[in-house]
């Protein structure tokens, strides 16, 4: 009789136990608002031009964006090279401070992927030049770009980007 008062009161006491609320409900709102900071966040980012804003620019991606990755990471491609850690980004556009004066890019359009309240992929196209330390312009050049963000507690930081030329065929060219 014991064991049946015992299995009763057990189930009486689970029956009262109140459900955890319900998770809040991501809206359509939720999400434009990320894709618009995900986009300030760009475009602020694009206008660190200059070699001593390298640093800045960094600071947009993860400091352990590699610990986002299962098996070997890719936290940046570029020209068929994969680079598996922000030390390894570092070292390769370290280079690119010494020639240059500004890389100036003129976003074309960005589309924001919102997939949780902590994860966004972009895509953008853009236009850039780059200004070498002689202060001469080169030809203005577009790109494809795309781009994985988290969401940390320090706030959006990418942990992968890609880019990609576009050809745009010059008119001589294209009619000769």
């Amino acid at each position: 009789m014991r064991a049946l008062l015992s299995i009763a009161v057990l189930m009486i006491v689970a029956a009262c136990q109140t459900a955890p609320p319900p998770e809040p409900e991501f809206t359509d709102a939720d999400r434009q608002a990320i894709a618009a900071e995900i986009e300030r966040l760009t475009l602020e980012m694009n206008q660190l031009s200059t070699p001593e804003e390298l640093g800045d620019y960094l600071s947009y991606m993860s400091v352990s964006a590699d610990s986002y990755f299962t098996g070997e990471p890719a936290v940046m491609a570029f020209a068929a090279t994969l680079y598996p850690s922000m030390q390894s980004v570092r070292e390769f556009l370290d280079p690119s401070r010494w020639n240059r004066q500004s890389t100036n890019y003129t976003l074309e359009s960005s589309n924001v992927a919102v997939l949780s309240p902590e994860h966004a992929v972009q895509v953008t196209k853009q236009f850039y030049t780059i200004t070498n330390s002689a202060g001469v312009t080169g030809r203005r050049l577009r790109e494809v770009a795309t781009r994985v963000w988290v969401k940390e507690d320090v706030g959006w930081k990418m942990i992968h980007f890609h880019n990609s030329w576009i050809s745009d065929p010059v008119e001589a060219e294209a009619e000769g």
